[in-house]
Formats: C-alpha cells, structure tokens, sequence
C-alpha cells in the first residue's frame, strides 16, 4: 500500500488536554474499529492499524477526558463530512424511517456487491429489535445469512410492529428520560423566544417530540464539527439555523435549554463551545456522551471521550450544577446541567 506523503496535514497535535489544558495524561490504546476508521484509512492511503498508530490515545490525569495526542484535523473532518461519507449514516435511521418491512428492502437496495455495507445494515437491525429471547434473535441471524426457515419472515413483520428497541440505532435519542427531565425544568414564559434549543443532527434529539407543546430551535452544526445538511423546519413548528447565523439570534438564547445529543464529543474545545452558550443567556444544558469502552477506546471521528468524572469537571469549572440521570445505562450519560441561582 502506498502511504499518503503528506499526512501530517490531516492531523492536528494536542499539546494539552483539550478540556483542562493540562499536559499530565496516561497513555491508552485503541482500536476502535469502524466504518469511519476504514473510510479514513482509505481515504489517507493508510492501513486502519497505522491510523490508530499515528493518532495516540491519551487520558488526562488531571480531569479524566480521553482525547487523542494527534486527532483528525478540522480539513480532514470537513472532507469527512461533505466528501467521504457525505450522509449521516445513523441519521435518517434514527427518525424511524426505515424501521418497517418496506423500509427494509430500500436500505438493502443495490448492495449485492458491497457485503460490508450490508452486513453494517442487518447489523443495525439486530440491535435494533425488541426480541423475545434468543431463539428469536438466532432466527434473524439465520434469516438475515439466508438460511431458509418458514418462520423468519413472518418474525420479522412481527419485530418491526414492535418497535425499535430503546436507544438503538432505529430508536435514537428521540424519546429518552431526557424529555422527561427537560420538561419539568422549561418554564413557558412570554419573555423568552424559544424554551429549548439543540444543536447538532436534527433526527436525534428530544426536539422531535418536544416541539408539538414548546418553542423549539434546531442549530445545524459548522461543517468541521458534524454533517452541514441544510435544515428543515418540521411542520414550521420549530426554527432551523446555521451555527454561522447564530450571532444574528443572541437575544434569542435567554433562559433557554440547550440540548447537546451526542456532538460534545465533535467539538475541539469543549470548555469554550458551553462558555459561548452561557454567555448568550442559556440557563440549562441537557445532553448524552457516550461512555467509553476501555477495551475498544475513542472512536477516530470523537475528538475526546466522557464520564462522570469529566462532566462533574466541567460543572465545578463553569460553576453549574450536574444531575447524572442514568446510571444504570452501558453505553451513555445522561446529564442535565443548570446555573446554580435557578
């Protein structure tokens, strides 16, 4: 394989910890493996193992955020979004759109030749479906390699009427006890323009079942940051806008929630993205991390990694409060953070 010579130009050094600018951290391996990884890998002409190699792994000492010693620079991550894997690939799944037997066969189409993708797919559907037990999750497995069976279609119409399993890939963040959280924190009042506002993928978050009873903004991320799709208003029940255009709606942002749904992780400074926020007048920041896994570490599209730990760092250096609402949960945090005189 022939190595891309300029390489370095689509990485960017971290001399300090990008949450607490400490230079103190422990030295971590990952291998996360995933469609980002290989895409990039090919992408730079590179092996997926030399990507992981050439990006070092780190976790600060000082405030426990994962981060890499040389993470995917803002042009890699721009070529990223627009060119290399132009469409979210949980994005539109998230919405529900596809999780129906028709729905099924649109997403398969025209994959006979790409057995990666594919499998990604069925994949995304195993662990997507609410099953019985493991005799019905083995004969999806068994359907979905073509193994005939008389019983597998028939399941499948029953798995789909079901519903997408809770924060799956099909279900996303749509419904969580977030909503919950978020609703008995808004207060309608006439002084302010919007009760929550979330910044991020527009399919996601609690804005889709929040904006039937609040005033809701949807903020369309920066190109480096996460996919720049142009926004839609949905049913013109809630607003859409470019980060770009958000200087234009600052009196806009008083006492509002801010609804972070997996794009922390996406931002090169964490400290000074919340700190613009607060400034603009946003009384509580709801979001979701992801945890991370130690036996795989941080994903190569996440600039750092999160828990507790790190969380309750940033509401003791922003001087907020910090409720962790799920702790029971595997994969993610929930938090929900708010000014202390509220």
């Amino acid at each position: 394989m022939q190595y891309n010579t300029d390489i370095n130009s689509f990485f960017y050094e971290n001399k300090y910890c990008p949450l607490c600018q400490k230079k103190n951290y422990e030295l971590k391996k990952s291998n996360y493996r995933n469609v980002y990884s290989e895409l990039i890998s090919k992408y730079l002409k590179i092996e997926e193992k030399k990507l992981f190699e050439i990006s070092k792994y780190f976790k600060c000492t000082n405030c426990s955020t994962f981060y890499w010693q040389r993470e995917i620079s803002k042009k890699l991550r721009i070529i990223l979004y627009e060119e290399i894997l132009p469409d979210h690939p949980k994005g539109l799944d998230s919405s529900g759109k596809f999780f129906s037997t028709e729905g099924f066969k649109e997403k398969l189409i025209g994959l006979e030749k790409d057995p990666t993708q594919k499998s990604r797919i069925l994949n995304g559907y195993i662990s997507s479906f609410n099953f019985k037990d493991k005799k019905e999750k083995d004969l999806i497995i068994d359907f979905f390699a073509d193994v005939d069976n008389k019983e597998k279609p028939n399941l499948l119409s029953d798995l789909f009427k079901r519903g997408p399993k809770n924060l799956s890939r099909h279900a996303g963040f749509r419904k969580t006890i977030l909503n919950d959280f978020i609703c008995k924190k808004i207060e309608k009042t006439n002084s302010k323009t919007y009760d929550h506002i979330e910044y991020g993928c527009q399919y996601w978050g609690p804005i889709n079942s929040l904006y039937q009873d609040y005033s809701c903004l949807s903020i369309i991320p920066n190109k480096d940051v996460f996919w720049h799709k142009y926004p839609y208003e949905k049913n013109k029940k809630f607003k859409s806008i470019f980060e770009k255009d958000i200087n234009h709606l600052s009196k806009d942002f008083k006492d509002s929630n801010l609804s972070l749904i997996l794009v922390l992780d996406h931002i090169e400074y964490p400290i000074d993205f919340l700190k613009r926020f607060l400034n603009l007048g946003i009384s509580s920041i709801s979001l979701i991390v992801e945890k991370i896994d130690d036996f795989k570490g941080l994903p190569i599209q996440h600039l750092t990694g999160w828990s507790k730990n790190n969380l309750r760092y940033i509401a003791s250096y922003l001087d907020l409060k910090v409720e962790l609402l799920n702790d029971e949960d595997d994969n993610y945090i929930f938090a929900f953070f708010s000014k202390k005189n509220n």
